[in-house]
């Protein structure tokens, strides 16, 4: 491989705007590639808020899993004050508060696919703020998991770092080596990942109540940290959608043979193509007319159901069926 080192490229004309392959550069279009989905807070296609959780489970902004770890908390997407001198560029963080502390509690993201990341440096910088745990500081570690099936090699911790936060925004830059893959092995389940935590350290055992505000998170390959790489919404809306998304589907019918006794399978396909064959979750799905439904099986491109009615007419089916294939 050559290197080409210059000061300045300049067009054929003389001018000082060469193109390359056609597009002028500028901060516009030569932004870094961010290895973090939704890294800006701005997409919560679960909600918004959640009061006194103890599991480990995604809650809010979509992507960063909350572990529990034995505590309790508190967590929302927040809006970013207008005007604001540090974060003003963003306009949602994420807020996660412990009421009970627990080590290891925290916030976690997960990058699919150990693969997609090379061998070498790597920037790991975002803006925080809040109320440290109990020994003064929020650790951040990073590991390799090689997924499951098969005999997958053992997760490799690769980065383990402290930070501490004060009540005001400040931007952190933290520079990680990415180890090698040579001689790992992947799992057969095509899940490996490479995990980003920011927790209450390991060794601090402590109850005491803590908080983190988060957001502009921004993982990319290299040695020094670059401004934020912003998108649109629908942009960031679609890439989360390959983790999680809701489908709404609405049918009502007068007739009887619309969910016979031997039962009816009903398609719907998703507006996105899933990472892997996503769990489906019917909790917000009504149904009526003594319609039950079964075999909801869900699959990269979307889901079938059967619904089945015991007897009588007026049967009906609506709500959203909530599909899930995050790592």
């Amino acid at each position: 491989m050559s290197n080409l080192s210059v000061n300045t490229i300049t067009d054929a004309s003389g001018g000082s705007t060469a193109s390359i392959n056609g597009l002028t550069p500028q901060a516009s279009n030569m932004q870094p590639y961010n290895m973090v989905i939704n890294g800006a807070m701005t997409v919560a296609q679960r909600g918004t808020s959640v009061v006194g959780k103890t599991g480990a489970l995604y809650q809010t902004c979509d992507r960063w899993l909350s572990n529990a770890s034995g505590s309790t908390y508190n967590q929302s997407q927040e809006i970013v004050p207008l005007g604001d001198s540090i974060v003003g560029q963003f306009k949602y963080f994420l807020r996660h508060e412990v009421t009970t502390g627990a080590n290891n509690a925290g916030l976690i993201y997960r990058i699919e696919d150990i693969q997609s990341l090379s061998g070498g440096a790597l920037t790991l910088s975002f803006y925080a703020k809040g109320i440290n745990p109990n020994n003064g500081t929020v650790q951040i570690e990073t590991l390799q998991r090689f997924g499951t099936g098969g005999t997958p090699s053992s997760d490799v911790i690769n980065f383990d770092s402290n930070i501490t936060l004060t009540s005001n925004w400040q931007k952190f830059t933290l520079q990680i080596d990415y180890p090698s893959l040579s001689g790992k092995v992947l799992g057969t389940n095509n899940d490996s990942y490479y995990q980003l935590a920011f927790r209450q350290p390991n060794t601090d055992t402590s109850t005491d109540a803590w908080t983190l505000d988060l957001t502009g998170v921004q993982l990319e390959a290299g040695s020094s940290g670059s401004s934020f790489a912003h998108e649109d919404y629908g942009t960031t809306l679609q890439k989360c959608q390959r983790f999680y998304q809701d489908a709404y589907f609405r049918f009502r019918s007068d007739n009887s043979s619309a969910y016979p006794i031997t039962g009816t399978y009903r398609s719907v396909n998703f507006g996105t193509t899933m990472r892997d064959a996503p769990t489906m979750d019917t909790s917000d799905v009504s149904t009526g007319g003594s319609v039950t439904l079964d075999n909801v099986t869900g699959y990269k491109q979307g889901f079938h159901f059967r619904g089945t009615a015991s007897s009588g007419y007026n049967y009906w089916v609506y709500g959203s069926f909530h599909a899930e294939a995050e790592l």
